[in-house]
């Protein structure tokens, strides 16, 4: 009686942290590693020394590459973040089934 209270209660509970939403698979870059979440390790460009039309306009172009860089990182991060929020709700509806079908034979359905 208590195991079949306890295993509703957990059906309950996996079905509220489940959000409903559609599928979708995550295409796009991947920041993830084998040895953790990498930082952003873009080089920043320095100011230049002179004074030079072409070292000003060198150092603009670094810094649209570095800008350029970051936003890559950052779209690859939150690519990153969806697919782990993916397959954390495939967990959710894996846990969910098996609970589901455990209270339909607890019940006896």
């Amino acid at each position: 009686m208590n195991l079949r209270l306890l295993i509703s209660s957990l059906a309950v509970v996996c079905i509220l942290q489940a959000s409903p939403g559609v599928h979708a698979s995550v295409y796009g870059g991947s920041n993830l590693g084998y040895s953790g979440y990498p930082e952003f390790n873009g080089f920043p460009p320095s100011a230049p020394y002179g004074n030079d039309k072409y070292a000003w306009d060198n150092y603009k172009q670094e810094v649209e590459d570095y800008v350029r860089k970051a936003k890559e990182y950052i779209s690859d991060a939150d690519n990153d973040i969806e697919r782990i929020n993916e397959k954390k709700q495939e967990a959710i509806r894996k846990v969910n089934s098996v609970v589901e079908e455990y209270n339909r034979n607890a019940r006896g359905y």
